[in-house]
């Protein structure tokens, strides 16, 4: 932009667009020298044809779109696929279902827990799902199929509190996921393999939740009212 101004004869500012060569960008025009940042945004826009933005007002969502029932006993936990397509719920009726949000229908009741379901986690790509129960069992679903894949992961005490993936952005294809336990635990598990790859203690009460980091470390916090941070 070039500005020329004339001492004693006006309080304007003549200013002309020029493009990065110094080619004029249509005709000059003056500009009051106490104009301010919203006078000059719209003498600009004058200039430039540009349209006044639209105001629109969002109405806070404040009532329940669509009740979806299925379970015999109360849901426990919820977890939405990568794509937002989907989704898995647990309850303590050991029923994993799979719903199609698009028609808010049932796709899959998935059997094979024992207990109360008490945590679902989604694989990063898609291709997973785990749920975890009451007894400590793991079960591993193929999510296109509504079945078990393979036999349950074994191993714990007590029953699961928490299960996180390991970041896709980390390891690819996703299969390694980390677990907490009430028995006080956090356990790497390989989807892959079926088995767990290594116990994370330290802590002395129960773990109560957990979460595999972006940056690689997993999080657990127990009822101790601490939080333990593991490196890989």
């Amino acid at each position: 932009m070039e500005t020329a101004s004339e001492a004693g004869m006006s309080n304007t500012v003549m200013c002309v667009l020029t493009d990065p060569e110094g080619t004029h960008l249509g005709s000059s025009m003056d500009i009051p020298q106490t104009a301010g940042p919203l006078q000059l945004t719209q003498l600009v826009n004058k200039f430039l044809n540009n349209q006044q933005q639209a105001v629109f007002r969002i109405r806070p969502v404040n009532r329940c779109s669509q009740t979806i029932a299925g379970h015999a006993e109360a849901v426990l936990c919820v977890s939405f696929s990568p794509d937002g397509k989907q989704l898995a719920s647990v309850s303590g009726d050991t029923t994993v279902r799979l719903w199609d949000l698009n028609t808010e229908t049932p796709l899959f009741t998935c059997k094979g827990h024992k207990n109360w379901v008490l945590s679902i986690a989604w694989s990063p790509d898609g291709k997973h799902l785990v749920s975890g129960s009451k007894s400590g069992e793991l079960c591993c679903w193929n999510p296109k199929k509504g079945e078990l894949d393979g036999n349950p992961l074994t191993g714990r005490k007590k029953w699961i509190t928490g299960i996180s993936w390991e970041p896709v952005h980390l390891s690819s294809p996703c299969r390694r996921f980390v677990t907490s336990s009430k028995d006080g635990d956090a356990r790497i598990w390989d989807v892959t393999l079926k088995k767990s790859l290594i116990c994370l203690s330290g802590h002395t009460l129960a773990v109560t939740c957990v979460k595999w980091g972006g940056d690689g470390i997993i999080y657990t916090g127990c009822q101790m009212h601490s939080f333990n941070a593991y490196y890989r």
